[in-house]
């Protein structure tokens, strides 16, 4: 799988989804199943953009930082700046 790629921002929430959706495939496809590895495989993955975003968000991510929790951080990140008229 190719690396998420953050440098271009137009349409990055569409780009996000795009990128996610394989990549939980894979993560399918390969079996893992273990919360940890599957963050791990994650962050490793989705590239250093994105490791330093998720660095970033870590003080917000409350409790325990789940693969789950990890995902939903960031899908947070990225919706806000989808640009409805440009997806369209």
């Amino acid at each position: 799988m190719a690396t998420f790629d953050c440098t271009d921002s137009s349409g990055i929430a569409a780009k996000w989804k795009r990128w996610l959706r394989p990549f939980e495939l894979f993560t399918v496809g390969k079996g893992v199943k273990n919360a940890d590895q599957k963050k791990a495989l994650f962050l490793h993955t989705a590239g250093m953009s994105v490791r330093d975003i998720y660095l970033t968000l870590e003080e917000e991510i409350e409790e325990e930082d789940s693969y789950e929790r990890v995902i939903k951080a960031l899908n947070a990140y990225f919706q806000p700046q989808a640009n409805v008229p440009y997806e369209r």
